[in-house]
């Protein structure tokens, strides 16, 4: 927003530094990995809208690069990978502050409540039983069996996705209701011409996945 209500001529150096400080501390001061993937998305909308019309495409494919290889030199970015294929590898119960470890069993348990419930849902009310009945069908004959049940990622009543809970509570029909929400935002942008729409509509988007 602040990129793209920014004043014509000199005036517009307060703010695209202001845009450039909340980029910079997405990329360098926090470990995120929601924000990081709503970071590139807003990149590449801002490209196409500031970049002369012939330049359009390769500064929406030119900018988000830039920033995926800004932050692969972030340290905090660089954290977050290795503790991301530490818990890939790892056959151990994660820690409930193990985030990474944490995310990943989230990850499978959602993964098996979709492929259960996805054509018709279990109602958004009884999320939380289909998660549970879902982590019982991933964790079962497992070593660690108990352990893992025990863990609070397997007693979710919220799966920490929008879009798991949509298909998993409204199925099919209720996540493509959804999808057509987000896609009429991106038309009214278009028809209004409101770039700042279109990426808050991109970052809501990608907010909602996890």
């Amino acid at each position: 927003l602040l990129l793209l209500r920014a004043p014509a001529g000199p005036r517009k150096w307060p703010w695209v530094a202001g845009c450039s400080f909340f980029a910079l501390t997405i990329l360098f001061g926090i470990d995120g990995r929601t924000g990081l993937v709503a970071l590139v998305l807003l990149a590449a909308c801002a490209a196409w809208v500031l970049a002369p019309r012939g330049w359009r495409v390769a500064a929406a494919i030119g900018l988000p690069a830039a920033v995926i290889g800004a932050a692969l030199l972030s340290p905090a970015v660089q954290g977050r990978i290795g503790e991301m294929q530490s818990a890939w590898t790892s056959t151990k119960v994660p820690d409930e502050a193990d985030s990474s470890g944490v995310r990943l069993q989230i990850l499978r348990i959602t993964g098996e409540a979709v492929r259960e419930n996805w054509p018709a849902g279990v109602g958004y009310s009884h999320y939380g039983d289909a998660h549970r009945a879902a982590a019982r069908a991933v964790y079962a004959g497992t070593p660690d069996e108990k352990a893992l049940l025990d863990g609070f990622w397997a007693r979710l009543n919220n799966p920490h996705s929008e879009y798991v809970m949509q298909i998993v509570g409204g199925g099919i029909f209720g996540l493509a209701l959804f999808l057509a929400w987000l896609i009429a935002g991106l038309w009214h942008a278009r028809r209004m011409r409101s770039a700042a729409l279109a990426g808050i509509v991109l970052a809501f988007a990608a907010g909602c996945a996890a």
